[in-house]
């Protein structure tokens, strides 16, 4: 969560100092002096406000970025400056998950239309974000829907999630029910296979869910549509 400068914090200093690490990944990662020749904007000086996560990555990426390798340089270094600021047991400190899964967002979007020494840098990155993001599916502070992940990165996330032992119940079942929600969503843009659905539905234990109308509602629209993937 963001703070204004002259209240108290007593981890914005960490905060700052995790993310103004621009110079520490340009020695340390063997890529900043490259990056920093085709990037065209300096995330040094924004990424450190939390107002508007979401809004700010897309207007950095989408509209000062003239080409999609310096749109893959700014998600491959604000995901650098991210796990230089975590923990293994806390995904996210003290940035929100709208920061997290915005970058994720854009980096499964560009990952297609890469070049392949720029999609094999921004591989290990995409696979970062969706370990950590996947580990926490419980606890983003935003619907999963609002984030427009494709099937194939929600299926990576689902995975990482079932991977934690500690989940509690109310838990398991509110993620479900996103995961469903976005299912939906899937199947109106005829962006998921049959396959695809069906490892969705047997993600979850049948308590899961209080009602199956849903599901059967997507089934029946998955084989109305012509367009769907076999």
């Amino acid at each position: 969560m963001y703070l204004p400068p002259h209240l108290p914090n007593p981890g914005r200093e960490r905060h700052k100092a995790a993310l103004a690490s621009m110079e520490e990944i340009e020695a340390n990662d063997g890529l900043g002096s490259q990056a920093m020749k085709e990037i065209e904007v300096n995330p040094n000086l924004k990424c450190r406000q939390g107002r508007n996560v979401k809004g700010w990555i897309e207007n950095t990426i989408l509209s000062e970025c003239s080409t999609d390798r310096a749109r893959c340089w700014v998600v491959i270094l604000l995901t650098k400056m991210l796990e230089r600021s975590v923990t293994s047991d806390r995904p996210w400190l003290e940035l929100s998950s709208q920061y997290w899964c915005s970058l994720l967002h854009h980096g499964e979007l560009l990952i297609k239309k890469a070049d392949p020494s720029m999609a094999k840098e921004l591989a290990p990155n995409i696979a970062f974000l969706e370990e950590r993001i996947g580990g926490s599916l419980h606890e983003l502070d935003d619907y999963l829907l609002t984030y427009n992940f494709e099937p194939k990165t929600l299926l990576a996330l689902v995975k990482h999630f079932k991977k934690i032992e500690d989940v509690k119940k109310e838990e398991m079942d509110e993620v479900a029910t996103e995961v469903d929600a976005c299912l939906w969503s899937f199947i109106e843009t005829s962006s998921i296979s049959a396959q695809e659905f069906i490892y969705f539905i047997e993600a979850f234990p049948a308590s899961c869910r209080d009602s199956h109308d849903m599901l059967y509602a997507g089934i029946e629209r998955l084989l109305s549509r012509a367009g769907f993937r076999a």
